[in-house]
């Protein structure tokens, strides 16, 4: 049955009863965040509204670059926005980040960098994936085939998505999932394939032309 979201919630779409099933996607995106920030006293630190975001990123992806924000800052900004339908936001924010989490790389611990950085890919797999769902499967008339921004085109994304981060880490776990949907979605762009006719049938059907 068909549920209409409601701050990361389900709600019955036919008779709006709350009390069936919840859905507990962005149910673990706070409220808000404190990042870190370098100042005069070390504990100095920028509160960030998860539920009032901005309707630009540019100046948060800044502000963590310069800050050399950790993941889960990154990850928190770019969930709120999805939760909140602005998924080309949350793409925004998890492709800064996983640059300049790669920056980083070097200059901390290598391992826990890659790690980060795949988890960070791996969830833009997904954001593309949601996109792919909500895009149209042909080209809007007047649209340019090599700009619409069709089905195949946010396919394409997180197949690309999906084999960045299976050259980092070929063991990474929701990897898994996200390329059995991936194929999923894939198939379904597929024309149904021409129903077979019966080789008796087609011999009656013959015998019948005059």
């Amino acid at each position: 049955m068909a549920t209409a979201l409601q701050n990361g919630n389900a709600k019955d779409g036919t008779n709006g009863d709350t009390n069936g099933p919840k859905l507990t996607r962005f149910s673990n995106v706070p409220a808000s965040i404190e990042v870190p920030v370098q100042g005069d006293q070390d504990d100095e630190a920028v509160e960030i509204d998860l539920e009032d975001l901005g309707d630009d990123p540019t100046e948060l992806c800044t502000l963590f670059e310069n800050e050399r924000a950790a993941k889960p800052y990154w990850m928190a900004v770019a969930l709120a926005y999805a939760k909140q339908g602005k998924v080309d936001h949350a793409i925004e924010m998890l492709h800064r980040g996983s640059v300049a989490i790669q920056s980083s790389i070097a200059a901390q611990n290598g391992n826990t960098g890659q790690r980060d950085k795949v988890s960070m890919i791996c969830c833009l797999c997904w954001m593309y994936l949601w996109k792919s769902r909500e895009a149209p499967r042909v080209a809007p008339e007047g649209t340019r085939v090599s700009e619409a921004k069709t089905k195949d085109y946010y396919l394409q994304l997180a197949t690309s998505s999906l084999n960045d981060a299976a050259r980092l880490n070929p063991s990474f776990s929701p990897m898994y999932l996200a390329r059995g949907v991936l194929l999923l979605l894939r198939a379904s762009l597929q024309a149904p394939p021409k129903p077979l006719v019966a080789q008796g049938q087609r011999s009656s059907n013959c015998s019948r032309r005059p």
